[in-house]
């Protein structure tokens, strides 16, 4: 009984690495180079912007009070600030992710075996629970 206690349990911290490593739509892993890849389109576009707006930005990358916005430069500059923050979060999961399939491959080194272990014991267990309750008599 204490083994499926552990294997569910590692079956729990294993689906949440699991779905902390980032994924395709379909499924597939994504790879540091592609994410890396996401990073620096991201940041030619800002920097395209910000080459094309420098009257209307601060130093400190903000845009000037004084200057009211007409709704499709909001839009805009909505679609810069979404931009801004998705780079900062693919760069939290490069930080990441190296990590992540490290603590990944740990975790499946022992769950796996502690989970063949669990199965093979419940095999042996009915077959000794078969054969002492009806061969013996």
């Amino acid at each position: 009984m204490l083994m499926t206690v552990i294997v569910v349990l590692s079956g729990f911290f294993g689906r949440y690495i699991y779905t902390s490593i980032p994924r395709t739509a379909d499924g597939a892993e994504i790879e540091v180079i592609d994410i890396q890849n996401e990073i620096a389109m991201a940041d030619n576009e800002l920097k395209h912007w910000e080459r094309t707006h420098s009257n209307e930005v601060k130093g400190d990358g903000r845009v000037s009070p004084r200057k009211r916005l007409d709704p499709a430069e909001r839009a805009q500059l909505k679609y810069i600030k979404q931009l801004t923050k998705r780079r900062d979060q693919l760069r939290r999961q490069v930080a990441s992710l190296a990590m992540t399939r490290r603590l990944f491959a740990l975790w499946h080194a022992v769950h796996i075996p502690v989970g063949l272990t669990l199965f093979i014991a419940a095999f042996i267990h009915i077959l000794g629970a078969i054969y002492y309750a009806t061969l013996l008599h």
